[in-house]
């Protein structure tokens, strides 16, 4: 039989360790009852906490050890005595084997029998430990590949509808909404050009590019990553169920009185999906070359030069939101017959 010290605390007392708040709380409880999913899978599926935090919080409420990737053996150590297909189904993986016993790494410990089944196969006694699914899913396919697909297509699509549809309303909530119009405020009171979104196991990083650099932001909960990615795809009307494969869209919003169009780009990426926003102040709005960010010194001998015949290239100007409103206040002011600018926009600049 398994060696198997196991506290048992309300099942749903670890959302609190976690920190989640009680209505997305309430919300994952009653996901799970409906669907019969076990609350960790729900918790995760739904975006609300990251595998780490899962991960801690579960370790805590139970009194089990916490690993780590570090932790997993490079080869499985139970040398292909338990089928790869049931560890899988389990969110379970064995972490290592030695003298003592079985070191066994779940992502949810309210799995059934897994301890007692793994002490048969192997003889030994095992002890439990939590893992991020993430590095059990990783041991596993480093220890017997990638597993097959063999889900029913009809079903998964039924339940990825509605997932999107009840992601889709979580990311319509005020504070997601607000999170997110907060970001492009942000954006364009810096003059940033693009919005990098970028989510980790442990965060979801925030970076603004400036003049051609990129800035780190603060950095929202790792636990609402998927909601921000969703609601930056409801504003650029792209499918917030499709995950696996890049989009783009654009929308045309206005911050603080102030037009912008976005161009957004989505990209599937090892911990959820990357989305860059591209931020373009709408061209039916007239351009300022006081607003520019020139000093006087050079915006004078700018404006004078503008309208001569052969006035320089700008192709080489650093890629920049200034760059396209320097040509865009040309176009508005130029009215010399003769004069052709030699305006070389990339692709992406002000919209037409």
């Amino acid at each position: 039989m398994a060696d198997v010290m196991l506290d048992t605390p309300e099942s749903t007392s670890w959302l609190e360790i976690a920190g989640l708040n009680p209505a997305d709380a309430q919300r994952a409880v009653r996901a799970a009852q409906d669907s019969g999913e076990p609350l960790a899978s729900v918790v995760r599926r739904l975006g609300f906490l990251s595998d780490m935090a899962i991960a801690d919080a579960l370790a805590k409420a139970h009194g089990l050890a916490r690993l780590s990737a570090k932790d997993f053996a490079e080869e499985d150590p139970a040398e292909g005595a338990i089928n790869p297909e049931f560890l899988n189904s389990s969110q379970a993986c064995i972490a290592q084997i030695n003298e003592d016993g079985v070191l066994l790494a779940l992502a949810d410990p309210s799995v059934p029998d897994i301890a007692d089944a793994v002490a048969l196969a192997t003889g030994k006694p095992v002890t439990l430990a939590l893992a991020p699914l993430a590095d059990i899913e990783a041991a596993l396919a480093r220890y017997f590949g990638a597993p097959e697909d063999t889900a029913d297509p009809t079903h998964t699509s039924s339940a990825d509808d509605a997932d999107a549809e009840h992601l889709r309303d979580l990311a319509s909530e005020a504070p997601v909404v607000r999170l997110v119009n907060d970001l492009i405020k942000d954006a364009l009171a810096n003059r940033a050009s693009d919005i990098h979104v970028e989510p980790y196991r442990d965060r979801l990083r925030i970076r603004l590019r400036i003049d051609g650099v990129l800035h780190d932001r603060e950095s929202p909960s790792a636990s609402l990553a998927q909601l921000v990615v969703s609601r930056i795809k409801i504003i650029a009307d792209l499918d917030i169920a499709e995950r696996r494969r890049p989009q783009d869209g654009r929308a045309r919003v206005s911050i603080s009185g102030t037009p912008l169009d976005l161009r957004v780009a989505t990209t599937p990426s090892a911990h959820g999906e990357s989305v860059v926003i591209r931020l373009l102040e709408d061209r039916d709005s007239e351009v300022d070359l006081h607003n520019l960010g020139l000093s006087e010194k050079r915006r004078n001998p700018f404006a004078e030069n503008a309208g001569r015949p052969l006035w320089p290239d700008f192709g080489g100007w650093p890629h920049r939101r200034g760059e396209n409103h320097h040509l865009g206040w040309c176009d508005q002011h130029v009215e010399h017959p003769r004069a052709q600018s030699h305006f070389h926009r990339r692709p992406g600049g002000i919209p037409d």
